[in-house]
């Protein structure tokens, strides 16, 4: 039955896996278990559309597409990470090569995934487990699908790294681009001067394959470049765990800088000669700014007074509420949002939204009133279970996803942002609920006087506003 649920199923090369899209559970476990249990954190892939559901919402996600499309969506591949074996840890450790300090763990070297394929009976509101990731009853075509979603990218990953990606342009290596004649057969999975078998590079212009530099985790010998250097006019090199249909790292050595071909369909030519068939390319390794996102992504900012002793920590409850971890640059919406949900306005709340998602919203991480529910009931209806704090990652791509300055990750201003949500709100969302909005609090009224400089005429004029910006003195004094 494993192998009929996996048969011809087309997988996506990014999945948005990180938490439920009705909630923020995730799927990370600080223990080691070869089976995943109830009392453990976990995340059911629905292999229709590829969102992650937690077990106790899956019911809603079941309703909801079967009201929309009459098929239920019953397939699940249930996902667990669990921390590897302590000598794997320091196994990794040792071979690690730090660069400037940074010694945090990725997720892919603190965790392995372990998973089951089940099926969801909507009318008795129970899985049944089809195969699990310790039995062998899948054929390798159904494995491959399986390895395919466990490798394809994380959606948060993915956003960040185009909001941080420098503009990769072309150079005269790729612009005059010429294969060499004489085209090595190389095999791809190997370099071809020592024993590495990932971090693997392919020259463009003869096919010989060599291994990269050394990078944070992640084991090279240079050979790709001692190939350049040694044929000059060989400049060019692709990353062949990075190909895919999306993305890819290609270095010019002669330019020393990332670059890319202007023309795709060239590039695609390029890598068919070599036998690589870009179209249904799942990358294997992540690209070189991904590795840095990830890096600043799994920082761990310390909070600690003068003295390096650490902060007291409110308790999140029903009192507290619950908090809201910084995305690197989000404080200005973290601190609009605490204030929204938190009587910041006088007189309105945002209580009149409920707590139950709306059922023909089959896609809830693209709506806002969705959003907004999934961070009410964190925030104010279940706080008890997010004792760390809660990522708002979700609610910023849906609700910043058509602004370019929010959607990115250069600061913003928190009135700039409040006035832009607002807005969305009265468009979007509340103008389906009757009662006050949080605008007609806050708009007043502003006269302006016109007069005229020859007849002494005057002429008022009135507009609504939501702020007013008062112009500051200049201080020059310097601050000691």
């Amino acid at each position: 039955m494993g192998d009929q649920i996996l048969s011809g199923l087309g997988v996506p090369s990014v999945i948005a896996k990180d938490e439920c899209i009705y909630c923020f559970e995730n799927c990370l476990n600080d223990i080691h278990s070869d089976i995943i249990t109830e009392e453990m954190h976990s995340l059911d892939l629905c292999l229709s559309c590829f969102q992650t559901i937690c077990e106790r919402h899956v019911s809603i996600h079941n309703r909801a597409t079967h009201l929309s499309s009459d098929v239920d969506h019953a397939s699940y591949l249930q996902i667990a990470k669990v921390t590897k074996l302590s000598e794997e840890l320091e196994e990794k450790d040792t071979s690690k090569k730090l660069k400037l300090q940074v010694i945090e763990r990725s997720d892919d070297e603190k965790y392995e995934t372990i998973w089951v394929l089940k099926q969801f009976n909507g009318e008795t509101q129970n899985f049944t487990t089809v195969t699990t990731s310790n039995e062998e009853q899948l054929s390798i075509e159904s494995k491959e699908v399986i390895e395919k979603i466990l490798r394809a990218k994380s959606q948060n990953l993915v956003d960040e790294t185009k909001t941080w990606e420098l503009e990769i342009k072309s150079c005269q290596h790729t612009q005059n681009f010429k294969n060499l004649k004489d085209l090595k057969n190389s095999q791809l999975d190997k370099c071809s001067s020592c024993n590495l078998t990932s971090n693997l590079w392919l020259c463009l212009n003869c096919g010989n394959i060599g291994c990269g530099r050394q990078q944070v985790g992640i084991d090279g010998n240079s050979h790709a470049l001692s190939h350049f250097q040694a044929n000059p006019e060989h400049a060019l090199a692709v990353k062949l765990g990075s190909l895919s249909n999306e993305s890819y790292d290609m270095y010019c050595y002669s330019c020393d800088d990332e670059v890319k071909f202007e023309n795709k369909e060239q590039f695609e030519k390029i890598l068919l000669q070599f036998g690589i068939n870009l179209g249904n390319k799942l990358a294997s390794e992540k690209t070189l700014v991904e590795l840095q996102v990830e890096q600043n992504l799994n920082w761990d900012f310390k909070m600690t007074d003068s003295k390096g002793n650490d902060l007291i920590k409110l308790d999140a409850n029903d009192q507290n509420g619950c908090g809201l971890i910084n995305l690197g640059n989000s404080c200005y919406m973290n601190s609009v949002l605490q204030l929204l949900f938190n009587a910041g306005v006088p007189d309105w709340s945002l209580e009149q939204i409920g707590t139950e998602f709306p059922l023909d919203v089959v896609y809830p991480s693209n709506n806002i009133l969705c959003q907004l529910i999934k961070l009410r009931n964190a925030m104010k209806i279940e706080p008890e279970r997010y004792p760390n704090g809660i990522k708002p990652t979700s609610f910023k791509r849906c609700i910043a996803q058509a602004h370019e300055e929010f959607s990115s990750s250069r600061q913003q201003d928190s009135m700039e942002f409040f006035t832009f949500l607002i807005e969305q709100l009265d468009k979007k969302v509340l103008n389906k609920f009757v009662g006050t909005i949080p605008t007609d609090l806050l708009r007043f009224t502003m006269e302006q006087k016109l007069q005229c400089t020859s007849c002494h005429g005057v002429k008022y004029t009135e507009q609504t506003h939501g702020c007013i910006q008062l112009p500051l003195l200049k201080n020059d004094d310097s601050q000691e």
